[in-house]
């Protein structure tokens, strides 16, 4: 009896199982991901009038800083990685499983409109031009079409022109397109050590290979072994994964206490954010440090991915009251909500300005204040329609994950929930 009434006693004051992570909308993510664009979109300012192949680089007009801007693109692929994994993660405990149809279809509706419109604007242009304009050709926009840029860019130099920013997307799509099947896998395996231990496993995996394709170029003579560091999505893959090691850990309740490490975690979020401005306003980028020195560019990849990813952990934890303001500064977040528009619109528009006739500072200002117009009719006129058609399309379930994600938990979502008994702990 004293036996029996002892392991009640223990199961009474058992640790509760911590509450289900729910992501919601952060508008601080949005202000993340709107200084990523930007600074992607100011180390891109070198091509404005630049031409369609990107031959005729007449802005002289460099912005101070910003050498390392195309570090903006590893805070994406980290984001990305977080955001979708914990969307899949919240189906799979919601669910019990991962509508891969659901999934892709989301996908489609998410990016095909704005893309789509924007390989009809370079294909009139193509037309305009006889077909070719310098390099840039018909060649680009099939690349483009098929998400095969980053293969264009290993083998072909900057022959994407003006499309040479859909290689990122690329990358993500080519991921995309095994990680869903992977994660099946993944959600599946009882023990979470091993789990943390395979996306530790991966990630190195991608930054070791980075480094040896790196070295293969040199030892070779094989130009194509040093841009598939660059470009190829198993080299590359160290930001989308290091992003979704943060989803899981989230996912299970791993985050740290914010009540007892919340002075800790404020001191590291400055000392990454301030890493991440460091690396993206100092460099060293390919435009300034050249292949030769990639090795060092290489490693900040890593770097800063790791940096981004602790970043991510102490904004939904702990975030310091100052970086939560600027972060959630309405018109950084509007930023980051049309960032989508703004990275594949912004080098099109760029390298039409005509800086001859304009002179540079004012085709400076044209060809940002163009970006944002743009990015913004694509984003509320176009590609935020195709989104809110998810629940007459057949895709009620769609539709609800996608409210339940934003925070907005419908009656049969909240039922369905409720039915597989708190799986996340």
């Amino acid at each position: 009896m004293a036996r029996k009434e002892s392991a009640e006693r223990r199961f009474a004051t058992k640790r509760p199982e911590p509450a289900p992570f729910k992501l919601g909308y952060r508008s601080e993510l949005e202000g993340v991901r709107a200084i990523a664009v930007l600074s992607v979109m100011a180390v891109h300012a070198h091509w404005i009038g630049s031409g369609a192949d990107l031959s005729k680089a007449t802005l002289d007009l460099y912005p101070m800083g910003f050498a390392g801007g195309l570090f903006g693109v590893d805070v994406f692929f980290v984001l990305s990685g977080f955001l979708i994994t914990s969307l899949l993660l919240q189906e799979h405990r919601t669910w019990g499983q991962i509508d891969l149809r659901a999934f892709y279809t989301r996908r489609i509706m998410r990016l095909s409109p704005a893309m789509l419109m924007m390989l009809g604007a370079c294909s009139v242009y193509l037309l305009s031009r006889g077909g070719s304009s310098g390099s840039f050709d018909w060649s680009a926009v099939l690349y483009a079409s098929f998400y095969l840029s980053n293969f264009a860019l290993i083998f072909g130099g900057f022959a994407l022109g003006m499309l040479t920013p859909t290689w990122t997307l690329s990358v993500e799509e080519q991921f995309y397109s095994m990680w869903p099947l992977a994660m099946t896998r993944l959600a599946a395996i009882p023990r979470r050590a091993t789990v943390v231990k395979i996306l530790l496993t991966a990630i190195l995996g991608a930054w070791a290979l980075r480094m040896l394709l790196h070295e293969s170029a040199y030892a070779f003579g094989a130009w194509s072994l040093g841009t598939s560091a660059l470009y190829l999505i198993f080299a590359r893959a160290d930001g989308l994964l290091c992003g979704a090691l943060v989803a899981f850990v989230a996912h299970w309740g791993w985050l740290p206490d914010a009540a007892r490490h919340g002075a800790k975690l404020q001191l590291l979020g400055w000392f990454c954010a301030l890493t991440i401005a460091a690396l993206i306003w100092f460099g060293p980028g390919p435009l300034t440090d050249g292949l030769p020195n990639a090795v060092v560019l290489y490693n900040c990849y890593a770097y800063l991915s790791v940096a981004t990813a602790l970043l991510i952990v102490v904004l939904l934890v702990a975030p310091p009251k100052a970086m939560l303001t600027l972060l959630r500064w309405r018109p950084l977040a509007w930023t980051g909500k049309i960032s989508y528009g703004l990275y594949l619109y912004h080098m099109f528009i760029f390298v039409m300005i005509p800086v001859a006739t304009l002179g540079q500072g004012l085709s400076f200002v044209l060809a940002f204040a163009l970006s944002f117009a743009v990015a913004a009719v694509s984003y509320f006129a176009v590609e935020k329609r195709f989104l809110d058609l998810r629940g007459t399309l057949g895709l009620p379930r769609l539709a609800r994950l996608a409210r339940a994600i934003q925070g907005e938990t419908p009656a049969p979502l909240a039922a369905a929930e409720s039915g597989l008994g708190g799986a996340r702990g």
